[in-house]
């Protein structure tokens, strides 16, 4: 749960500049900055407020961009029916359309100082600020060792594909492995969760680890990399859907 955040906070003003569909329920939304540049590390998130209903609702989503793509930032929102934010931006945001976002948050973060070999697990739309740093990576051209192991649950629910295929063509440095836990008719890839055998065939000690997901996805994983030998400090979480 995020907590101490207050809606009298220092606020940016954003407009909406492009809108894409990268699935059947997921929208990247990119944000121009009404002035200034907005400075930010790979993997933090932000506050993104709006009036529904004449009434401001705020939720955090995580940067989907580079902090090298100056003057705009971009965030990808997994459409929660139910939600109050979500069905607003996915059925009646338009381009063109004014927000107020926060300051840049949160230590769910990467910077080359940190190590040389990181791996990034992700379930769902956890993938997010993992493409925040693996195109930071590559766009600073740095060495580090980046393996994405991303499950989702159907083909056509694996978000960024077509581009986190194209930065791992780029970038040597990139091993992207995909699992599916819903068998979709002509997938001939990994099926099934991301378990013990996967991580252990990704697993060093001297690697860093970061998870994101449901809850339940980032204990069952927190557990078995402290089972196979990880130092809880080289675990870093961000947990989404609380």
């Amino acid at each position: 749960m995020i907590s101490g955040f207050s809606m009298d906070e220092p606020r940016i003003k954003v407009k909406v500049s492009e809108i894409r569909c990268e699935t059947g329920n997921v929208k990247t939304f990119k944000l121009i900055l009404a002035e200034g540049e907005i400075v930010f590390t790979p993997g933090q998130f932000v506050m993104l407020y709006a009036k529904i209903d004449g009434e401001e609702v705020g939720r955090a989503y995580s940067i989907a961009s580079s902090p090298l793509d100056k003057g705009s930032i971009e965030l990808t929102i997994e459409l929660t029916p139910d939600g109050r934010l979500t069905p607003f931006f996915h059925k009646k945001v338009e381009v063109g359309d004014e927000f107020e976002i926060s300051q840049p948050k949160g230590h769910f973060t990467y910077t080359e100082e940190m190590g040389n070999e990181i791996v990034l697990i992700a379930g769902g739309s956890g993938v997010v600020p993992f493409r925040s740093i693996m195109k930071y990576c590559t766009q600073k051209k740095l060495d580090t060792k980046i393996t994405l192991l991303y499950s989702a649950k159907t083909v056509d629910r694996i978000i960024y594909r077509e581009e986190l295929n194209r930065l791992a063509d780029e970038n040597r440095n990139i091993t992207v492995l995909y699992t599916i836990t819903r068998q979709t008719e002509g997938w001939d890839g990994r099926a099934g969760r991301i378990d013990r055998q996967l991580l252990e065939g990704n697993f060093s000690p001297k690697k860093l680890f970061y998870i994101c997901g449901p809850i339940p996805f980032i204990r069952d994983i927190g557990a078995t990399l402290k089972e196979l030998g990880a130092d809880r400090q080289n675990i870093k979480r961000d947990v989404w859907g609380a």
